[in-house]
């Protein structure tokens, strides 16, 4: 007999301490650990475990608590009604997160010279830049950009480097043509340098995957050349303009000598240039 009530004693404490015990899911009906439960009378608190459970016994009957978690919405719950729900759990509801919007407008460019918007950095060297820079070769205005490391072991050498990456991993495009893809050697590759830096009106550096933009092979960057274009006049008038600079560089005792010639009319425009 006295087995027998040690027995009920024991079966009463236990169901009295389930019965304390509350569990915290989410709305996919998992276990929410670290919720803060703050009761809101005595400003005493908890934190449930990773089983997202914990224990009523620190609180009265009167207490109204608090539930706090920074992924989810706060939620304020009386001590009677946790205990009035089924299995004495509480339900938190994610909370969305808006960030402020941060857009970066860069310069890679369609045929309509429309801008693209992307998260990448993008560096723009326009026409006074170029000529600023006065390099012999394209490959040249690469390397004064400051962030593109360009291989030339030798005078014919230019093959740049994004991020560690070169050849078939940084795309070059040409006018929104390309000039190398995915399938060419992997080792340094020197297109870069077979295209004359006097014609140049921009180059556009995207450092950074662009395969968005321009498909799979711009893994490491993206850079992209724009040629000089002519622009047709306002009436039926033929245009004719022409260029002529000469350069002179003491490192490598090298001459350089372009020439261009633009003829266009209202609905026409050419360019023509020889170095």
């Amino acid at each position: 007999m006295t087995k027998l009530t040690v027995n009920i004693v024991l079966f009463f404490v236990a169901f009295s301490a389930m019965s304390q015990q509350v569990k915290v899911y989410n709305e996919y009906l998992e276990p929410v650990e670290n919720v803060e439960v703050i009761s809101k009378q005595t400003n005493s608190s908890l934190t449930t475990d990773e089983k997202g459970s914990f224990s009523l016994k620190n609180f009265s009957e009167n207490d109204t608590l608090y539930f706090f978690n920074e992924n989810y919405l706060p939620l304020t719950l009386s001590v009677k009604q946790v205990k009035s729900t089924l299995g004495h759990k509480v339900l938190l509801h994610y909370q969305s997160i808006f960030l402020d919007g941060v857009e970066a407008v860069v310069t890679v460019r369609n045929k309509k010279n429309q801008f693209s918007k992307s998260p990448i950095k993008v560096e723009v060297l326009n026409n006074e830049k170029i000529h600023k820079i006065g390099a012999q070769t394209s490959a040249e205005i690469l390397q004064e950009a400051g962030s593109v490391q360009i291989q030339k072991s030798q005078a014919g050498g230019g093959s740049p480097m994004i991020r560690g990456m070169e050849a078939n991993k940084v795309l070059l495009v040409i006018d929104g043509v390309r000039m190398n893809n995915a399938i060419y050697r992997g080792g340094h590759l020197q297109n870069s340098i077979t295209l004359d830096n006097n014609i140049l009106e921009q180059v556009d550096i995207a450092y950074g995957p662009g395969s968005v933009n321009y498909g799979s092979d711009a893994l490491g960057g993206v850079i992209h050349y724009y040629t000089k274009t002519p622009v047709p006049t306002d009436d039926s008038t033929l245009s004719l303009q022409g260029n002529l600079t000469s350069s002179y560089a003491s490192g490598n005792n090298g001459y350089t000598t372009h020439g261009n010639i633009t003829l266009a009319k209202n609905k026409w425009g050419s360019l023509s240039s020889i170095s």
